[in-house]
C-alpha cells in the first residue's frame, strides 16, 4: 500500500509510513520484487538511495485488493445509522491526529 500511493516512493519512506522496522521492509520488498510486483531502481539524484514502484501485475493485484477492502469496510459501515458514521468518522480523525501529533 505503501508504495502504491506515489508513482515513485524511497524504501526509506515505507519505512516511515508503515510500523515495520528496516529489515521487515527489505525483506518485503525483496519479496514483492522477486514476484515482480514491485520495481527498484537507484535514484537518480542519490545513488545511495532505491527508488520503488509498482510494477503492472502490482498495481492490478493492489487494485484487486483495494476493491475487496472497500467493499468490506461498506459492509460493515453499513451497519450504522448517518449520526453514528458521522461520530465514528470524527472519533477516528482524532485518533489520527494524536497519532501524528505522537509521532505514530
Amino acid at each position: 500500500m505503501a508504495v502504491a500511493q506515489a508513482d515513485e516512493v524511497a524504501a526509506r519512506d515505507v519505512v516511515k509510513r508503515t510500523p515495520m522496522d528496516k529489515m521487515t521492509v527489505s525483506r518485503a520488498v525483496a519479496s514483492l520484487e522477486e514476484k515482480g510486483f514491485v520495481r527498484r531502481m537507484t535514484s537518480a539524484s542519490d545513488r545511495r538511495v532505491s527508488m520503488l514502484s509498482l510494477a503492472v501485475s502490482g498495481r492490478a493485484l493492489f487494485d484487486r485488493i483495494a476493491a475487496l477492502a472497500l467493499a468490506y469496510e461498506d459492509d460493515l459501515l453499513s451497519a450504522l445509522s448517518a449520526e453514528e458514521r458521522e461520530a465514528f468518522e470524527q472519533a477516528l480523525s482524532k485518533l489520527e491526529a494524536r497519532a501524528q501529533e505522537n509521532g505514530d
